[in-house]
């Protein structure tokens, strides 16, 4: 694995308010504040990272510091810690918390870990040359900087696309995971596994899917901000439709929708069922034919065939861009009678 809503204000639970003493060299901390995110140029090439490595012993020494708790309004309590680099006033920490409890989220929130520091903190102790924040799934962490910086993302901006990838490493997209492929109803309207197989996404930071799926979850809070990875994964409704399902009501699992029917004793005799697959992932299907029968089970989606069972043998397939599949039973000699049928589908 990679180490890659409504208005919050202080809640009415009690939380410990660590402040660092100012030291020589500080600079304070300023509040974040809900802004609107304005349209324009930001700083190539490189936004953010998602670790794939060790932090430095610095980070990992910064890292290892006690965290203070705040809630948010709705009294999900999060560790925020706060480079010795910055003055902050147990207030201006609270702002952070108040505007991540202001996005869209789920239970996922209380898993959440921050990090602010300086900009330049960012970069050489945490995330990493080049990039303005960083999130870190082995602690589910997200480093973010206490400032903003000329001609790159709104720092508002910058935070909710972190917050992405902490809903990905929350989610789950079986067979594939979700912290590199985006959550299963944006995988899915996306394209992103044909469009992974033919070879038009992959791995290159302006073409994962990860970063698409942080930065369109980043832009259904704030719409109207420049998209800059592949274009494939450019955000509309439909994308915010699904990323909204994705973080409000998450994919659990496969589900069972059963059949059931019967054969007579001619041999041939087969009866087809039409059976919706609206979402990319594994599906298995299981037919259970009469004692001593002999029937075939075949998955087709037009003209492929996706799959073929008999004698009550379980086929599994993984659905890749198919919307819908034919199931067809068919009798191909011993008894007749009265079969069930059983597929489990994203």
């Amino acid at each position: 694995m990679r180490s890659r809503v409504i208005s919050a204000f202080l809640a009415a639970a009690a939380f410990v308010a660590v402040v660092a003493p100012a030291q020589a060299g500080q600079e304070t901390l300023q509040p974040l504040r809900a802004v609107t995110v304005p349209i324009g140029p930001f700083t190539p090439p490189v936004r953010d990272a998602v670790l794939s490595h060790a932090l430095t012993p610095a980070g990992v020494k910064a890292r290892a510091a006690a965290a203070a708790r705040y809630s948010t309004r709705d009294g999900t309590s999060i560790p925020v810690q706060v480079s010795p680099s910055y003055k902050a006033s147990a207030s201006v920490i609270q702002s952070y918390v108040t505007y991540l409890g202001s996005l869209m989220h789920g239970d996922e929130l209380r898993s959440l870990h921050v990090y602010i520091a300086p900009p330049k903190q960012i970069t050489s102790t945490f995330c990493g040359a080049g990039a303005l924040a960083c999130y870190e799934g082995d602690n589910q962490t997200m480093y973010v900087p206490g400032a903003q910086q000329q001609s790159n993302p709104p720092l508002q901006f910058l935070i909710a696309h972190e917050y992405g990838h902490h809903i990905e490493i929350s989610r789950s997209n079986a067979p594939w995971n979700a912290y590199d492929t985006g959550t299963k109803n944006w995988f899915t309207y996306e394209q992103v596994c044909t469009r992974t197989r033919d070879r038009k996404l992959g791995t290159n930071y302006w073409n994962d899917p990860s970063e698409g799926f942080a930065e369109a979850y980043a832009d259904s809070q704030y719409p109207g901000v420049a998209f800059p990875y592949n274009t494939l994964m450019l955000p509309d409704q439909g994308t915010y439709n699904a990323i909204r399902r994705d973080v409000l009501q998450p994919w659990i699992g496969p589900h069972a929708v059963p059949f059931s029917g019967s054969l007579s004793a001619g041999r041939g005799a087969s009866q087809s069922f039409q059976l919706p697959t609206p979402l990319d992932g594994t599906a298995t299907f299981t037919l259970s034919p009469p004692a001593k029968a002999d029937y075939r089970l075949t998955v087709t989606a037009g003209r492929q065939t996706l799959a073929k069972g008999a004698k009550g043998t379980t086929t599994v397939r993984t659905l890749c861009g198919v919307r819908s599949v034919t199931l067809q039973v068919t009798r191909v000699n011993g008894g007749s009678g009265a079969f069930g049928l059983v597929a489990n589908v994203p």
